[in-house]
């Protein structure tokens, strides 16, 4: 999939995001496989914690071109799918990571400082 977008992070990160929500959806589903391991194993050399660990920061890494934050989203999503069924999950992951991208680019591209803590606070006040 990263070759085939490579040249087109949108849709790279569309195509991704698009195939979660199918997963997510499913009838069947009871949540992210990995993340269902760590919360089983909390011990951090259990195989099984090494191996839910190793998923996500593969996740990371698959999406370091794109914006690391969308990993949060995207396990926010299998989390969600667990107790909620939204009318439109597909869409509003999609929608939140394009927003994510859409910032992102709007403050490199202002050559804003990345948004921190202490900024949110800041802006909070106005």
């Amino acid at each position: 999939m990263e070759k085939q977008h490579a040249d087109d992070p949108r849709v790279l990160l569309e195509t991704l995001l698009s195939g979660i929500a199918e997963r997510i959806g499913h009838s069947t589903y009871r949540g992210c496989p990995f993340l269902n391991l760590a919360t089983e194993f909390p011990d951090d050399s259990h195989p099984g914690r090494v191996v839910a660990r190793s998923n996500k920061e593969e996740l990371r890494a698959r999406l370091a071109a794109i914006l690391g934050q969308i990993a949060l989203i995207i396990n926010g999503a299998y989390v969600t799918g667990l107790i909620a069924r939204p009318a439109d999950l597909r869409g509003d992951l999609i929608d939140a990571a394009m927003k994510l991208l859409a910032w992102n680019e709007y403050t490199q591209g202002a050559q804003a400082k990345p948004f921190s803590k202490s900024r949110q606070s800041k802006d909070r006040r106005k």
